[in-house]
């Protein structure tokens, strides 16, 4: 996936298709391109770190930047605000992260004006932790890491092989219905957001 995301160097990426070519823009593409997106920033970075709004209900866990925490490759990593810069800044982490350095991959980080040329293109830079011309460390969202022996409440514990609502499908579709999908019977759970997407397409739908 770095493979991928790197790809990207000297490309433009406006995810939201507002304000231009922002930072938020590319760490929103990444997340999706990893098949674990993230929600809006409400408008900056800044918000981004100060609410967590972006990571609720994902799989992203916040980590705060310490003396011996080092981020991890596609780590989404925030750096507080500067002179030039009072939204903050948000970026991929890339290869290479040390407890003295960030291997960073980011858009918008040249001017800050979300223009997409030159340094405001995508862009792998190295930087340290407290620099205050680009902004100190704050910290970082990692995927979590699932623990030894840990067994997820999405996961079902026995050895169901059929959906619980098949029988209400059988029972209220039409006799001329087709069924969207090919094949509807797979063992694999859906997870909530799974299902809250499917709920709002529904809604939508139906209006």
């Amino acid at each position: 996936m770095l493979a991928t995301l790197k790809n990207w160097i000297g490309k433009i990426v406006d995810y939201d298709k507002a304000y231009w070519y922002q930072c938020i823009d590319l760490s929103r593409q990444f997340a999706k391109d990893m098949w674990n997106p993230i929600w809006t920033f409400s408008w900056s970075a800044l918000n981004g770190w100060l609410t967590g709004s972006p990571f609720i209900w994902t799989k992203w866990e916040r980590v705060t930047n310490t003396t011996t925490a080092i981020p991890k490759e596609w780590d989404i990593v925030f750096l507080d605000k500067t002179a030039s810069n009072p939204y903050w800044h948000v970026a991929v982490a890339g290869e290479g992260c040390t407890g003295s350095k960030l291997v960073l991959i980011e858009q918008n980080a040249g001017t800050w004006n979300g223009d997409g040329k030159n340094g405001n293109k995508i862009t792998m830079r190295t930087i340290k932790y407290n620099d205050p011309k680009r902004g100190v460390c704050l910290g970082w969202y990692t995927l979590k890491t699932p623990k030894a022996n840990e067994t997820s409440s999405e996961l079902p514990t026995d050895n169901t092989t059929q959906s619980k609502f098949y029988g209400v499908y059988e029972k209220e579709r039409p006799t001329n219905y087709t069924p969207i999908f090919s094949q509807l019977d797979d063992p694999t759970p859906a997870t909530v957001w799974d299902i809250k997407y499917l709920l709002e397409i529904a809604n939508i739908r139906k209006k």
